[in-house]
């Protein structure tokens, strides 16, 4: 009898335990179906997830083909380039490790092998106006008083401002305007926005050739190449004041990259807030092919030294009586006003050297815009500059979003 309850009692267990694996097999079932919904939902959220960064990554990498180039050359001229976020943002290419070094403003020092040159350069002058082909080609260039801004000064050694450059612009009235500029990057020229003021000379890129490397007008000399304009960018604020020009700032930009590893072509720095360039008692030089004393536009490269003059002093009645605002400055001979920029001269940069030694630089502190006509030499009549450090900003943000692809 005893043996039956035991047995009965071991057969109860065992019915228990096979309901508690049945239960168990069900739930693990259960479970092993949602844990599959589990893993193929979460499958879903990666492949979404992957799309995503697909797309981020895809969207990333448009932006750095967009801004990738301008930044790698901007970052060549540009002190503080990543300062602001804005261009931090799109040139993170070239913000992410550390500030860019610059490679600009390094002027080429005269040296007694290329002063030897300056007797022959100034024969081959006199000679070449003998050819009539030349004479053609040099009178067919107007300097129109409206392009206006090198009275005085002196005859540059061969591309020692190896950032100027010739501009000449074929408008649609018939006649041929000149103006100067300095190159920013190799495909990028900084000049003055009246400069494209005539009929066809803004919206018709095609009308202008960009002389690089260029001294003696019209006449090739080895050092120097043509460019054609692809896109010209003027700023949006460009107007007239008392007949005047006011934000007169342009950016070239060039169908073909400027050979910038040629010694004969250098870029020119934009300003550095952390080396401000002095409003007074600094002196600068203009360069051009400008108006010169004789009262006609020099065939070869000039510079001229210029004071830089108080905003304040420079708007004085006997001066400029309160035209001279912050997107300007006033530089010229405070002792006897004759020297200065002139009629051709327009666009070109005042070039400052800051720093000494192997850390000096030349730097844009402004964009040769108006002054005194018809002379351009009246005491206190100081020429006027779009102020460059004013417009860095706007330099910087039109190349990145206003140029054309490169």
């Amino acid at each position: 009898m005893d043996n039956k309850l035991v047995l009965l009692f071991l057969l109860a267990i065992a019915v228990v335990f096979a309901v508690d694996d049945k239960n168990n097999d069900e739930k693990n079932v259960g479970s092993g179906v949602v844990e599959d919904e589990d893993e193929q939902g979460s499958g879903k959220d990666n492949v979404v997830i992957k799309e995503e960064n697909g797309k981020t990554r895809a969207a990333s990498l448009v932006l750095q083909q967009r801004y990738w180039p301008l930044c790698e050359q901007l970052r060549k001229c540009v002190p503080q380039l990543c300062l602001r976020q804005s261009v931090a943002g799109k040139c993170t290419n070239v913000c992410n490790n550390m500030e860019p070094e610059l490679d600009c403003g390094i002027k080429i020092p005269p040296n007694p092998s290329k002063k030897k040159n300056k007797k022959k350069q100034l024969k081959l002058n006199k000679q070449r106006k003998t050819m009539k082909q030349l004479k053609k080609k040099v009178t067919k260039g107007k300097t129109d008083k409206g392009v206006k801004r090198i009275v005085g000064g002196k005859i540059s050694i061969k591309n020692e401002w190896n950032w100027q450059v010739f501009l000449e612009g074929a408008s649609s009235n018939g006649k041929t305007y000149e103006c100067g500029g300095a190159i920013l990057t190799k495909n990028f020229i900084l000049t003055a926005g009246h400069c494209v003021d005539k009929p066809g000379l803004l919206n018709s890129p095609n009308r202008w050739k960009v002389y690089v490397g260029d001294h003696i007008k019209y006449v090739p000399e080895g050092t120097d190449a043509v460019h054609k304009v692809k896109h010209i960018m003027r700023h949006n604020n460009y107007g007239s004041f008392m007949g005047k020009p006011t934000s007169d700032v342009a950016i070239f930009q060039l169908e073909d990259a400027i050979d910038i590893e040629d010694e004969n072509k250098g870029r020119i720095c934009l300003p550095d807030e952390d080396k401000p360039i002095p409003d007074q008692d600094k002196t600068c030089y203009v360069t051009g092919w400008g108006v010169t004393t004789s009262g006609k536009a020099s065939d070869l490269l000039k510079h001229a030294p210029v004071l830089m003059v108080p905003r304040d002093v420079c708007n004085l009645p006997q001066s400029w009586g309160g035209n001279i605002d912050e997107t300007m400055f006033c530089a010229g001979d405070i002792q006897t006003g004759e020297t200065d920029s002139c009629f051709g001269d327009s666009g070109g940069s005042l070039a400052c050297k800051m720093g000494v030694g192997l850390n000096a630089r030349w730097y844009s502190s402004g964009v040769v815009s108006w002054g005194e006509e018809p002379t351009c030499t009246v005491r206190n009549k100081y020429g006027v500059y779009s102020n460059t450090t004013y417009f860095k900003d706007w330099i910087v943000d039109t190349i990145l979003e206003q140029s054309k692809d490169l």
